[in-house]
């Protein structure tokens, strides 16, 4: 073999050895890498041992539901809602069968979630009432929540609205009301010390007759502390309510003495007029220190007489206890009493709603129906019905519960009481800041009036009310008391500024 051949053949033999070593350093650096990242990933995947599993971090509590999560229900909640400025909404209760049962309301705004009151709390108490800051256009849902479900009591969208007066009332709620009655005669007492007794001696047609008459102290005293000043209509002073019982007792009494000895029920009331006739004369001024001091029925029995106004208003109230038709006449300084009676009846008389009243004097034994004292016959008289006049009298006080960028609240706690005859009957009280600075007989919206329902003569109560007056306006806050068979009674405090 050649030498060239030679290293030809060994140049041939060099080139595969190198091809071989870079071959086998490419795999051997290519398991090194799988090998390291076996070795990599190893040391990142967990075992499946407890011991070396990591905790799970605490879970956080799930916050409470608004409202509660309970089983949605239909209530009978009546609640009203409106927009009072582009702002503010007020929502009442107005009652309904569940309303006793509501605990609460949520308001739900569509853009903002459920939404605190800013002043007020919708209860179950008929007419309890709060403000939300809502602005206008927004969707509300009023959801009420009950011990047993919840109820979606209301859902629509809150309207535009500017703060205007208005001249009717816009919000009739009926709000807490407690009657406070006060103490009324007694019927009955434990004790011969609670009574006054009074023993009467007079004649009729020849005979005589005596009484004995027990009335309660309490019953006294009910009357001596009520109004002695109602000269504008005396028979307010005949017609009260709790002195019923013992005239009509003693009217009974009389009628019974008459029929056992054989008169008649005419005689009857003659009698009557004569027991009053027989009460010994006496001046306001000697027995009560007073020039005038009129005396309720059963202040004359127990003071044993009085002046002619007093026995006049006691012989009236007797003789209709006893069925017949009956009025006061009053004169100048002087009063005395018209029986009503037939046409062809003889004596003088007054006329009074196409009936004729014979005159009846009352001071003095033996003056017949009919017949008049010289100075009365020409006289003209004012005459008083025998009826029920109640009157409701009005003191309130304002208290600052909450202002805003707009307004200011007042609450107003208003305390009533009937210090007139009978019953008033549907009584109500109206709330209202008069918009003085927008002209007259205008108010501040909402204006509110409270149902109370009857009111017993002497009975007294309270009522409350909130009302909102616009910042920066003249106003006066007004409460009235009206009702069916009453005037109406008006209070006002004095103007101001907010």
């Amino acid at each position: 073999m050649s030498k060239g051949l030679k290293w030809i053949i060994a140049g041939l033999i060099f080139v595969i050895f190198i091809g071989i070593c870079i071959i086998g350093i490419t795999v051997f650096g290519i398991g090194s890498m799988v090998l390291l990242a076996a070795s990599i990933n190893t040391d990142i995947t967990p075992t499946a041992s407890a011991d070396t599993m990591p905790s799970k971090p605490a879970v956080s509590p799930t916050p409470e539901a608004y409202p509660p999560q309970k089983p949605y229900d239909d209530r009978d909640v009546i609640l009203s809602v409106k927009q009072i400025d582009s702002n503010t909404i007020y929502i009442i209760n107005n009652g309904g069968s569940d309303s006793p049962s509501l605990k609460k309301i949520w308001v739900n705004m569509n853009t903002g979630g459920y939404v605190k009151p800013s002043s007020g709390d919708v209860t179950s108490q008929t007419g309890s009432y709060a403000y939300y800051k809502i602005p206008n256009n927004s969707v509300i849902t009023i959801t009420g929540e009950f011990d047993d479900c919840n109820a979606i009591l209301w859902r629509g969208m809150s309207s535009t609205a500017t703060v205007k007066p208005t001249l009717s009332p816009t919000v009739r709620p009926t709000l807490s009301l407690t009657a406070n009655p006060t103490q009324k005669p007694s019927s009955g007492t434990t004790s011969s010390n609670d009574y006054y007794v009074r023993s009467y001696k007079w004649s009729f047609k020849k005979s005589i007759y005596t009484w004995e008459l027990s009335i309660p102290k309490t019953a006294y005293e009910y009357y001596k502390a009520q109004p002695h000043n109602r000269e504008s209509d005396y028979a307010m002073y005949a017609m009260s309510d709790y002195d019923r019982p013992y005239l009509k007792s003693l009217a009974t009494e009389i009628k019974n003495a008459a029929s056992r000895d054989g008169y008649s029920e005419q005689d009857a009331a003659l009698m009557t007029i004569a027991f009053v006739q027989s009460l010994p004369y006496t001046s306001d001024s000697v027995t009560t220190g007073y020039d005038e001091y009129p005396r309720y029925p059963l202040e004359t029995l127990v003071d044993n007489g009085g002046d002619c106004e007093d026995t006049s208003i006691l012989t009236a109230a007797l003789i209709k206890e006893m069925g017949y038709g009956v009025v006061l006449l009053e004169f100048p300084r002087h009063m005395a009493v018209g029986i009503k009676g037939s046409d062809n009846y003889p004596g003088t008389y007054w006329e009074y709603m196409g009936s004729k009243y014979f005159y009846l004097e009352t001071t003095g034994d033996n003056w017949n129906v009919g017949q008049v004292p010289g100075e009365y016959q020409q006289a003209k008289a004012i005459i008083y019905p025998m009826q029920q006049i109640p009157k409701i009298d009005l003191n309130f006080n304002t208290s600052y519960v909450d202002s805003d960028y707009s307004s200011i609240y007042y609450r107003v706690h208003c305390d009533y009481k009937n210090i007139g005859t009978g019953t008033a009957k549907n009584v109500s009280i109206y709330f209202a800041a008069l918009a003085l600075s927008e002209g007259s007989g205008q108010v501040w919206s909402p204006d509110q009036n409270v149902n109370i329902g009857d009111c017993v003569e002497g009975g007294s109560g309270w009522a409350e009310a909130t009302l909102r007056i616009p910042l920066n306006k003249q106003s006066q806050i007004e409460c009235v008391a009206y009702g069916d068979n009453f005037e109406p009674t008006i209070s006002k405090s004095n103007i101001f500024d907010t």
